[in-house]
């Protein structure tokens, strides 16, 4: 799953807050016709876990795109990502 988001780090825990509505996708930033960064922003936030290899500290703050495995339980939302990649320097919630 694709999801745009602002990328935070909460008690040194990741998180995408202002998630927006998650997008099947097949491979990590296949080409598309609408720019992630025009995507809208929406209420949820994830836990992001297995972050750490795409240099989170470096777009902290950024809306940035992230591509994962989506976990939901009561309380509990997590995306497992696969691939991070900022789309603005500026979240703009």
């Amino acid at each position: 799953m694709q999801v745009v988001g602002c990328l935070a780090k909460d008690a040194g825990r990741w998180t995408l807050t202002h998630a927006g509505k998650p997008v099947k996708q097949a491979s990590p930033f296949p080409p598309r016709t609408s720019a992630p960064s025009d995507r809208p922003l929406g209420s949820d936030t994830l836990l992001l876990t297995s972050v750490q290899g795409f240099g989170p500290d470096d777009q902290a703050g950024h809306k940035v795109e992230a591509v994962g495995l989506i976990y939901r339980a009561p309380n509990d939302n997590r995306l497992d990502v696969t691939a991070l990649r900022s789309v603005a320097a500026e979240c703009g919630q």
